[in-house]
């Protein structure tokens, strides 16, 4: 793995392409843990997930697909150089972050921070302690419960303290 990675030299300004993302990257996060999910080794497995649901289409299967293909193509460098606190400095919306504590794609500690320095109505916090980039596939439940109990009701009663 690191041999892969090193094949990159993104620290020294090396370019962050699709195929350091979609192969190298994920391939190491997925194998750490702290990948899409941190019980799944491979981005098949993921596909597997999505393939076998049946909220689904098959349509919107191939969407998905293509539109995950897309934002590592197109948007992940502009998303990794944009700072959102600078960016989003308030929201007149309600906000709702749900961040595994072991996502590593979506840093837990900058969105937390982000959520901390957000002005917005109503802002709940939320930290799946045994997740990655996936609480809702990797603790339902909780997610489930914090949308009937919180975001239906428009209060942040179980959100973190932030």
């Amino acid at each position: 793995m690191i041999r892969r990675l090193r094949e990159f030299p993104i620290e020294a300004g090396g370019d962050i392409s699709i195929k350091y993302l979609a192969g190298a990257r994920s391939e190491g996060m997925n194998k750490l843990g702290i990948g899409v999910m941190r019980s799944m080794a491979s981005m098949f497995d993921f596909v597997a997930i999505v393939l076998r649901y049946k909220g689904y289409t098959l349509s919107e299967k191939i969407k998905f697909a293509k539109g995950s293909s897309f934002s590592l193509k197109y948007l992940c460098d502009c998303m990794i150089k944009t700072d959102l606190t600078e960016q989003v400095p308030c929201l007149q919306v309600p906000v709702y972050i749900f961040q595994g504590r072991h996502d590593y794609q979506a840093s837990y500690v900058v969105a937390k921070d982000f959520a901390t320095a957000l002005k917005a109505p109503i802002k709940g916090f939320y930290t799946f302690e045994n997740s990655a980039h996936s609480p809702c596939f990797e603790e339902p439940e909780k997610m489930c419960n914090i949308l009937r109990v919180d975001v239906l009701q428009n209060q942040v009663s179980l959100s973190d303290k932030i």
